[in-house]
């Protein structure tokens, strides 16, 4: 059927958009300049409900996924959280609030005589872990990190373990400047050995106290309790505190000499403060 021009009433092909005598455009073709075109691109109120459609279908599954991100990672702060408290816990109680290492009743009179003061290795490896953890920011960022965030972890789970050996007390530092002003003689300390028979087991034990004390000797039949660090291949307390009690418990005396620290809690708090150090360094 041929499309006419409404302008002129000339008869135009069925497809054209355009009168061919007028050039006007004819309304009745598919194609013409007021029809639809095939690109005209969709109107916005027919895109708003299709996105809330499809927004509403999401939010569900999008508030899952969130839920389950959170929950894990509350988990792993959880964990995080619970390896420093009880590693730092470990360390704190070490420190503030140890608890006897033994208990029993003094055997025998002690012995007591003189040794040189002695030189602890532990005490000479503090020095150098501190020296190479300040020297750890010399190496490059990676090798940095590496150091600074995996040596609290590794002392956190040690003390976490309950290590306490290798460990050093103040004489070492004291003997090496005595050595220092005497010429590399070594002053000499008291040693005291006795004998208790441990309170859980019935079994004898020995007790070695070195270095300068406080307190009074301790008479056979005292009942004892003993803060120190046991040798792992003798039957032998290294001691550095003796409390004297009755028989209700009731303190009667202490017997004090230079503490036994262990490397890994020394080692702790400086560790955690070059991490402090470094995550401070990041952000200025």
């Amino acid at each position: 059927m041929a499309n006419r021009c409404p302008k002129c009433g000339q008869d135009n092909r069925p497809d054209a958009r355009f009168c061919a005598v007028c050039g006007g455009p004819i309304a009745g073709s598919a194609n013409a300049g007021g029809g639809v075109q095939q690109n005209t691109p969709i109107p916005p109120a027919a895109v708003v409900p299709a996105v809330a459609k499809a927004g509403a279908a999401i939010a569900p599954v999008a508030k899952q996924a969130a839920a389950k991100g959170w929950a894990g990672s509350k988990r792993g702060v959880g964990f995080l959280a619970r390896v420093f408290t009880i590693g730092g816990r470990a360390a704190y109680s070490e420190v503030f609030g140890s608890l006897p290492t033994a208990s029993g009743q003094v055997a025998a009179p002690a012995n007591e005589a003189a040794v040189a003061g002695p030189i602890e290795p532990a005490a000479l490896a503090f020095v150098l872990a501190l020296l190479g953890g300040w020297l750890a920011f010399t190496l490059p960022p990676r090798g940095t990190a590496i150091v600074i965030i995996a040596a609290p972890l590794v002392l956190l789970v040690l003390s976490w373990l309950g290590f306490r050996r290798p460990y050093f007390t103040k004489m070492t530092f004291t003997g090496l400047a005595s050595r220092m002003r005497n010429r590399g003689r070594a002053r000499q300390v008291p040693i005291y050995k006795f004998q208790i028979y441990e309170e859980v087991t019935g079994q004898p034990l020995d007790v070695v106290i070195i270095g300068p004390r406080q307190g009074s000797a301790l008479a056979p039949g005292a009942n004892v309790h003993l803060w120190g660090i046991r040798h792992p291949d003798r039957n032998e307390l290294r001691a550095w505190r003796v409390e004297a009690v009755d028989a209700t418990g009731k303190p009667l005396g202490v017997l004090a000499a230079p503490r036994l620290i262990p490397l890994t809690v020394a080692l702790f708090l400086p560790s955690i403060l070059l991490l402090l150090v470094w995550l401070i360094t990041l952000f200025v």
